[in-house]
């Protein structure tokens, strides 16, 4: 049975101040533990496919996908890095939200709304 708290038995037993300080410092700490969590689930990763293989790259601030992906060990294939030759183009199956506005160069080369060129994708604010 749990003791039922009255202002009385808050001032005369310090006793039950402690569980309620201890109550309170818990709960800040899982709302920080909670923060903390939202914000790495805000940092979740884009998904990309390229030749049927699917690929997990981790985003960074202003940086393009095929950078990116390069720095993470991701095997994609390129050639020219400036979006001319078309070889880079991925599809973007998950994390639309997290890249820049297609190029002229992309519009000019690919039909396909979820297509980008991995090198013309770049990572924007996403924080």
């Amino acid at each position: 049975m749990q003791k039922k708290l009255t202002v009385g038995s808050l001032i005369e037993g310090k006793q039950n101040n402690i569980h309620i300080e201890n109550a309170i410092v818990e709960k800040k700490t899982v709302e920080k533990q909670e923060k903390r969590k939202t914000k790495e689930v805000e940092k979740k990763s884009i998904e990309i496919e390229q030749h049927g293989r699917r690929y997990e790259v981790q985003p960074e601030q202003n940086v393009s996908v095929l950078e990116q992906a390069l720095n993470q060990k991701v095997p994609i294939d390129y050639k020219c890095k400036k979006g001319s030759c078309g070889k880079c183009e991925v599809t973007i199956v998950s994390g639309h939200g997290m890249l820049s506005k297609r190029t002229d160069e992309e519009i000019a080369k690919l039909t396909e709304p979820t297509h980008r060129l991995a090198c013309q994708a770049v990572f924007q604010q996403y924080y």
